[in-house]
Parts: C-alpha cells; structure tokens; sequence
C-alpha cells in the first residue's frame, strides 16, 4: 500500500472557495493540550487511497523512544456484527490493528508502545472501506498513564443529549443596529455569544454509480444528509417520519461523481438534542448525540462576494443550507488562506463565498466531540471593502464589540491563580486564549 498521503483540497475551486478542509492544524491540538516538550503534533489530514480510507497525523517528536499513543475516535461496527477492523501504522510500518464492539466516540490504546524518531513522523489510521476513519485527535506519552484519555465531558454529554436535555443554551441575540454594509448592499447578519453544540458528521469516499444507503432511528424527529465537499455539488436531504414511539428515516440514492462526501445528521427542531443511530451501507454508529443550531437569514446571489464567520476559542463548523428544500451546499471548518491573512484565531470558521443560488440558512456546530460545546461571535453576510489592514480592522472591531468578553488582561508567568481551560480541566501553564480564572472570563494574550 502506498504510504504517499494525500491532502484533500476541492479541487477546481479557487483557494478562498477551498472550504471542505479535511483535517486540523497544529494550533487545534495545542489547544486540545495534546503538545508536550517530548511530541508536537503538526496537522492532520483525511484521504482516501487503494480502496482505503485513512486520517493521517504528522508529528514532530524532539526525542527519539517508544511511546504509548490513544486514539480519540468514533470506531464504527457492522450489520452482521462484526466490528470495523483498523490499521495502525508508524512512518510505514504497520504497529497494530485496533477495534471495538462499541460504535461511539471513545478512547483507544494500542497494546503496544511504537517508536518515534526524532524530527518528522506520521501516524496513519486506515481501514478497507469508504469510510473515513473518524480520529479526532491522538494522545503521546512515555507512560501508559500519560497517553489515557478521559472521555468524562463526552459522556456527560452523551448522556444530556440522550435524556433530552441538550436545550439549555443560553438565549442569543442580536444587534442590528450598529452596522450595515455598502448602500443598496443588505446588513450584515450579526449574532453575539452564540452557543453551539457537537452533533454527527462524518466523512466517507463514494465512487460515481455506487449506491448508498442510510437507514437512521432516534427519539427525536431528525434529518440525514449526505452531501459533496465540493460546494454546490451533489446533495441528498430526508426527514424522518414517526414510527410508534421513535422517528426512522432512509435514503437511497446513487452517487453521480466519484469524491467525498459528508455525512450529517440533525435533530428537526433548534436547540433540542437527541442520539441516533445509523447504518450506511451496512457499517453501523450507535447513539451519537445529535443537536440543531439553524440560524435562518438569505444570503443573496447577487454577485457580491460575502465573508463569514465563526470566531471562538472552541472550534466551530459551518454549514450552508440552500436551493432546493434547504440542503447543505457547503461546509466549512477552520478556514483558507484568507483566514491566515486577516489574523483570525485559528480555531475560528471562516470563508468568504460568491454565491450562485440565494441560500435560507447556516447551521454551527462543534467539529471536536471531545470539546461538544462552545459560544461563538458569528458574523455572515459581510462585504469586506479595501484592503487587508481595513478588513482585518472592520472584523475585529466586530468582534471585540459583540463578543461580550470583558476584563482582557495577561496572566504572568508567576501568576498563583486556579485556572481552567474552555473544556473545565485544571491547567498550570495556560498559553493564549480563553480561561476561566478565579470565576471570571479572562482572555490571555501573548506573554
């Protein structure tokens, strides 16, 4: 098997149309605290390659050893009861083949230690099938202690959504009043301290004249989606009807071009959280949490290019819902290269889209199940007018205005205080961004 990985980039689009990036940057798992002085872990990419798909991790170990690595993933099972079987592989060598009889989000640790060099390595998880395997992050450590996982905020969080009880955001709001784009040109579409929660994505590889089925049951009144990473391309949208005490719903279609495609799932009414269950083509997720933040506004196809985004210090995802019955038309995670010319944090969802259909809807969710929940300032529908240093001045003003964060300070190398990260966990030796500090909300700049 070829061990050359492959980014996936849509192709065919410009690169501020690049929105269906498959993989994170090194700023994600510093954020998660997954870096240490021993191993960095660069980026991430997904791809699919010789009839498998695989999630790649590059890392840059500072120290020659054998380390023990966890997986934070979403292994999947199949309808005849088996389980997905995974490859691990180390710089080219497979290490270990991993799976569970559990299809939800968990902690996996290989059996063995595998060694690293110093400088660059890669992981790869793969596995024979279309399904991308989701791995959301991976965790080193010279001791089996120091590579656990604790899945105790997911589990909280699965089981909140599958009593029902995901719909305690905290109410919205927006200002409407203080801003407005070019004359003749409509308002930017404005929403401060947003709340967003993780709800079921995932990833697979279809080939043109293969068909597809999903199957799906939940509590809840629900969507299935499957849809292109290509913006504008191929998109397929079913409602699920009530059937005695639950809602079922089936698609049955046939893939007409050959790439990627996202598999999403939705609960029918904003701000409820529900879990369900899938089976694509016979591979099987049980009970993951599912969750609807719509937020209804047109953007307009009239030929003017408009920029959104999602800037938070958690890591929200973007979709757009448009044309016929309100299906996806693109997704967005971590943004373009626009986004690094403007700043931005880089957790924050960004892209900038000339739109050819007038679209009804954006919906944010968390990419990361691990950090399920997050507040965003979410800006859509904006002109960005003149040059760099302009625009980078209009969003941050924005930002600084709606997002309700008060008391920027600098904590100090020195400073004693009992800090928490955005995800509740004790930290020591906190790095730029968002904490909790003695109760208060306290953003960290640069040292």
């Amino acid at each position: 098997m070829k061990q050359e990985l492959y980014t996936i980039i849509c192709a065919a689009l410009l690169s501020m149309n690049c929105h269906a990036q498959i993989g994170k940057s090194a700023g994600f798992f510093s954020s998660l605290g997954l870096n240490s002085d021993k191993v960095t872990i660069t980026e991430s990419n997904s791809s699919y390659e010789e009839d498998s798909g695989m999630t790649t991790f590059n890392v840059e170990c500072h120290e020659t050893g054998d380390y023990h690595i966890s997986l934070w993933m979403l292994p999947t099972t199949l309808k005849n009861g088996n389980s997905t079987i995974y490859h691990v592989s180390v710089n080219g060598n497979i290490v270990e083949e991993i799976s569970s009889d559990k299809a939800n989000w968990q902690s996996l640790q290989l059996k063995n230690t595998v060694t690293l060099n110093e400088g660059s390595n890669e992981v790869c998880i793969f596995t024979d099938s279309p399904e991308i395997p989701r791995v959301e992050f991976v965790r080193f450590a010279k001791d089996a202690a120091g590579a656990e996982i604790s899945s105790t905020i997911y589990d909280n969080y699965l089981s909140r959504a599958e009593a029902g009880q995901l719909a305690d955001y905290k109410p919205d709001y927006t200002k409407r009043d203080k801003l407005t784009n070019s004359v003749g040109n409509p308002a930017p579409f404005i929403k401060a301290n947003q709340y967003f929660k993780y709800s079921f994505l995932t990833l697979y590889h279809f080939e043109a004249g293969q068909k597809v089925t999903v199957s799906s049951k939940s509590a809840a009144d629900h969507f299935i989606e499957l849809f292109s990473t290509e913006y504008g391309k191929s998109s397929w949208k079913v409602a699920s009807q009530q059937n005695d005490d639950s809602f079922t719903a089936e698609m049955n279609v046939e893939i007409t071009e050959t790439g990627y495609y996202f598999l999403k799932s939705k609960t029918a009414t904003r701000g409820k959280g529900s879990v369900i269950t899938l089976d694509v083509n016979g591979i099987c997720y049980e009970k993951i949490p599912i969750y609807n933040l719509t937020l209804e506004f047109e953007q307009p196809a009239d030929g003017n290019v408009y920029a959104t985004l999602a800037d938070s210090e958690c890591d929200p995802l973007v979709t757009v819902q448009g044309g016929e019955n309100g299906k996806t038309i693109m997704i967005n995670d971590d943004g373009t290269t626009r986004y690094k010319e403007l700043q931005l944090r880089i957790n924050t969802s960004y892209f900038e889209q000339q739109y050819d259909m007038p679209t009804s809807s954006m919906d944010i969710t968390s990419y990361s199940s691990y950090v399920p929940e997050g507040n965003a300032t979410f800006i859509s529908r904006l002109l960005l007018e003149g040059d760099l240093s302009e625009a980078r001045k209009l969003i941050n003003g924005i930002i600084n205005d709606y997002s309700g964060i008060e008391n920027i300070t600098t904590v100090s190398e020195d400073n004693s205080s009992v800090i928490y990260d955005i995800a509740g966990r004790k930290t020591g030796n906190p790095t730029q961004g968002l904490y909790i500090i003695n109760g208060n909300k306290v953003v960290i700049k640069d040292k």
